[in-house]
C-alpha cells in the first residue's frame, strides 16, 4: 500500500514536471514568434559548403552568431536568405557586386535545393546594404566614421596642391623634351 502510493506521487510529480516542461516551451516559442524570426549572420564562404554539407553538419561547422538587432550588426553588404522562420544573413561584404554573385550562387543551390524539395520554394534570397540610409539618417549625430578633430590646415601645414588631369599629364610627357 505504501509502495502504490509512492509510485502515485511519484507519477503525479512527473506529470507536473512534463506539463511544466510543455508550458514553458510553449511560452518560449510563442515569444520568440511574437519577437519575430531570429537572425543568423554567417560569414559568405558558409554559402558554397551549403551546397555539399547537410543541414546538421552544416549547422555545425557555421554556428554563426544569433543577433536579434540589426543596428548591432556590422557595416558592409549582405546576402539575406529567407524562409518561413529562418533568416541567415552571410556577410558583411565589402562591395556590392562581390555580395550579388555570392547571391547568384545561393540562388543556383538553392534551386537545385528546390527540384528536390518543392516545399522550399517559398523562399527569398536578397542582396542587403546595412546600415540603411534610413538608419544612417536617424543616427545622423553618431558618425559611422570617425571625424578627425583638427584638419591638416589648422596644424600649420599646407595641404598638398591638387593633382593635375591626367591629359596635363600626358601632354606634359611630350613637352620635356623640348
Amino acid at each position: 500500500m505504501i509502495v502504490a502510493s509512492l509510485q502515485s506521487h511519484r507519477f503525479r510529480i512527473q506529470s507536473l514536471v512534463r506539463i511544466s516542461l510543455y508550458l514553458l516551451v510553449f511560452v518560449t516559442g510563442a515569444i520568440v514568434h511574437a519577437n519575430g524570426p531570429l537572425l543568423r549572420l554567417l560569414p559568405p564562404e558558409a554559402i558554397a559548403f551549403s551546397e555539399f554539407l547537410r543541414k546538421a553538419e552544416f549547422d555545425q561547422r557555421f554556428q554563426g552568431e544569433a543577433i536579434s538587432d540589426l543596428s548591432t550588426v556590422p557595416q558592409g553588404w549582405y546576402v539575406r536568405y529567407q524562409h518561413e522562420s529562418l533568416e541567415y544573413w552571410f556577410g558583411p561584404l565589402r562591395f556590392a557586386a562581390t555580395a550579388e554573385d555570392y547571391a547568384t550562387s545561393l540562388r543556383r543551390i538553392v534551386a537545385e535545393a528546390v527540384a528536390q524539395r518543392p516545399e522550399l520554394a517559398n523562399h527569398t534570397i536578397t542582396v542587403v546594404s546595412l546600415p540603411t540610409k534610413e538608419s544612417v539618417n536617424a543616427n545622423a549625430n553618431d558618425p559611422l566614421d570617425p571625424v578627425p578633430e583638427e584638419s591638416v590646415a589648422d596644424s600649420g601645414t599646407a595641404s598638398p596642391p591638387p593633382p593635375k588631369p591626367w591629359w596635363q599629364r600626358l601632354l606634359g610627357i611630350f613637352r620635356r623634351g623640348s
